[in-house]
């Protein structure tokens, strides 16, 4: 399913949240933004699992698609992430507090063991019953991933064939190249804090840290419940401050997907 252009282009309702990467899809983390999108509080949703919103009958096949590889060595890493594509996306129509469901496309990250979901509501689009739940694939081959409801294994297909790729030739969104540990932090908005972008020999705090995956203990030496409220201009080494600095500056200016590198302190 695709949408025009100008519509994709438009301010529209969307939140961000955060749910367990498994059967359940409990929701970990909500955003505000859930109020204007579905009609339901942040309180409200955290009480449910993910899946429970989806209106369309695919509803029981949506966690297949963030189901782990089968691992080709037992001594392969455990703790190591080698998806094949980190960035899906998705439409579907969501349950709302008004009663008739809303079409919403949703872009949703694997990450350690939950999923990263931003997802923006279409209210103005008449309903449309999705019988089939594809998943397209932001990896470059832009592939279309159709889970199959019998055996809740995911095909690439293209008109009822296999096919390796739909289209060819497109920059990745973002393409794991190799096994990671990730984790995942939600911080409060860039606008809403002062962020120095100068040398100033006052080290900068920045936004505080609202959720954190317990993972981060395998990338810095801290337990994600001791850096919750923590300003996360704390964690990033010296040498990166100014650089993470504009960054945020960048992020809190664009509505599109931004990747950048830094270090974090041990």
């Amino acid at each position: 399913m695709t949408l025009p252009e100008d519509q994709l282009d438009e301010p529209r309702p969307s939140f961000l949240g955060i749910h367990s990467r498994d059967i359940e899809t409990q929701i970990l983390y909500i955003s505000s933004g859930c109020r204007e999108a579905m009609g339901f509080t942040p309180a409200q949703m955290m009480a449910n699992q993910a899946k429970g919103y989806i209106y369309d009958s695919f509803s029981t096949e949506y966690p297949a698609i963030y189901q782990d590889k089968a691992k080709e060595s037992e001594f392969e890493d455990e703790e190591g992430d080698d998806d094949e594509s980190n960035a899906f996306c998705i439409y579907m129509n969501l349950h709302t507090a008004a009663g008739p469901p809303v079409l919403h496309r949703v872009i949703s990250m694997r990450a350690d063991n939950c999923v990263v979901v931003i997802a923006t509501a279409f209210p103005e689009r008449p309903f449309q019953d999705l019988r089939e739940l594809q998943v397209q694939t932001l990896d470059g081959k832009l592939q279309k991933m159709v889970i199959n409801s019998s055996t809740s294994t995911s095909a690439v297909q293209q008109g009822g064939r296999q096919s390796s790729a739909i289209q060819a030739g497109r920059a990745p969104l973002y393409f794991s190249r190799s096994r990671q540990i990730k984790a995942v932090l939600v911080l409060e908005h860039p606008e809403a804090v002062e962020i120095d972008t100068e040398e100033t020999g006052r080290r900068p705090t920045g936004p505080l840290v609202a959720f954190c995956t317990s993972s981060i203990s395998r990338l810095v030496d801290v337990d994600n419940s001791d850096i919750m409220n923590y300003p996360f201009m704390k964690l990033v080494a010296p040498e990166d401050l100014v650089h993470v600095s504009l960054f945020f500056e960048r992020l809190s200016k664009s509505s599109e997907v931004i990747f950048e590198t830094f270090s974090l302190l041990q």
